[in-house]
């Protein structure tokens, strides 16, 4: 019994979709469909991708919940007959065969993106097992983005190319036209601008795994996927948790040789995330979105250069005293002392023990360290102050604090 039938008895599944799969089956993208008012546009980008060395599926997960409203309901059922009038019109040579997985009336308790990609995810897993290919690629993708005509040949390439275990993908949301107000567009910059700020200002800190975890740009080998448990049932943030496990292991890559556009549209169907976070700025008083403080990233910075620099000093935690009082006070919290003399036990060459250390002081406690420092300590300030700090600090001088630009510049660094 191999890894993947391991996972899928362990979490007693069963298959939704009858058809069997192309016997040279080598990607499953997979993409959760609730409350859409259009499936078209991202089954037409599909299509107009270049056509790969082995065969695509893609699966829709069409979801709702048990307490959702007729207006709801009413969009699911569109969204349905938008895909098969779509799947009828494929000409039978087509390379891309689609499918749709209808699970309707799911327990409000578990109901939500997270559950919708894990069922498909599954099932995709499950399929790429019958043509027994267990390192087949599985994608994650969501229903409001296009993505460009080399988005299936590159992901093929760099799994092939670089034995990938699990890519992120170069994402751009739109930041201007005429689809959206104003206020959309700029409210997107500033999101899109945080999560690149945020994922250099981590780099800056010294931390390997700042790597972004967007759940409509990622892509994971199939026997990885099982491996690390399959995705969780988290109504929003999966994709972070999910990644947070596999990242560590190695061989995770940036494709930026293609890019997915997201939609920048408010949306209220999970608790954080893009369209929320559009919706609160748009709502806010002053239309700005506020960010995590620069200090906070230099203290962590200070913390690991330290832990590195005494650790052929048999670390003697003298150093701790001349850390920020509220970086001191984290790491009491979090029983730094106690974790460290565990790692070192444990350890015996240096490089073993930084990849322990960063095992155990990953991404969520570098996030936890960001949130309790802000919560008692520093305050947020607008992601156009703080992105202009970090490229000061970084060299990189502009003299614009305008959003869009500074949006320009962070792509540049994050994408070359």
């Amino acid at each position: 019994m191999n890894i993947a039938e391991l996972y899928l008895n362990k979490t007693n599944f069963t298959p939704l979709i009858s058809e069997k799969p192309p016997k040279n089956l080598g990607i499953s993208v997979v993409i959760p469909c609730y409350n859409e008012d259009n499936i078209k546009s991202v089954l037409h980008s599909l299509l107009q991708c270049y056509p790969t060395n082995k065969a695509v599926e893609v699966i829709i997960v069409l979801n709702s919940k048990q307490s959702d409203t007729e207006i709801v309901k009413h969009k699911n059922k569109i969204c349905e007959q938008q895909f098969f009038e779509f799947k009828k019109n494929i000409k039978p040579e087509t390379p891309l065969f689609f499918q749709l997985i209808k699970v309707e009336n799911i327990s409000d308790k578990i109901a939500g993106v997270g559950y919708a990609r894990k069922i498909g995810m599954d099932e995709a897993l499950y399929r790429l097992n019958i043509v027994q290919n267990k390192k087949g690629i599985i994608v994650s993708l969501d229903a409001d983005c296009i993505v460009e005509k080399n988005y299936l040949t590159e992901i093929e390439k760099i799994f092939h190319n670089k034995k990938a275990k699990a890519i992120s993908i170069r994402f751009e949301h739109p930041i201007s036209g005429v689809a959206f107000d104003e206020s959309v567009y700029d409210a997107i910059c500033q999101y899109e601008l945080y999560l690149h700020y945020h994922i250099l200002a981590s780099r800056f800190a010294g931390h390997p795994f700042a790597f972004h975890t967007i759940g409509s740009a990622f892509a994971v080998r199939a026997d990885i996927y099982a491996m690390q448990g399959g995705m969780n049932k988290r109504q929003a943030g999966e994709d972070f948790y999910f990644l947070h496990k596999v990242i560590p292991l190695g061989n995770f890559f940036e494709l930026n040789s293609t890019r997915i556009y997201p939609s920048p549209r408010t949306s209220e169907r999970v608790p954080f995330g893009t369209g929320a976070t559009i919706n609160k700025i748009i709502n806010s008083e002053n239309k700005n979105f506020y960010v995590y403080d620069l200090q906070a990233y230099k203290d962590l910075k200070m913390l690991f250069e330290n832990v590195f620099k005494h650790y052929h000093q048999n670390i003697n935690y003298n150093f701790i005293n001349t850390l920020p009082e509220i970086l001191q006070s984290y790491l009491y919290i979090i029983d730094f002392k106690k974790n460290m003399t565990e790692i070192l036990s444990n350890t015996s060459k240096f490089e073993t023990f930084k990849k322990r250390f960063f095992r155990w002081f990953d991404m969520f406690m570098l996030i936890k360290y960001l949130n309790y420092s802000h919560k008692n300590y520093y305050t947020k300030i607008p992601i156009s102050f703080a992105a202009k700090e970090l490229l000061d600090l970084l060299n990189i001088h502009s003299n614009s604090l305008n959003n869009k630009d500074l949006l320009i510049i962070y792509r540049n660094l994050i994408y070359n």
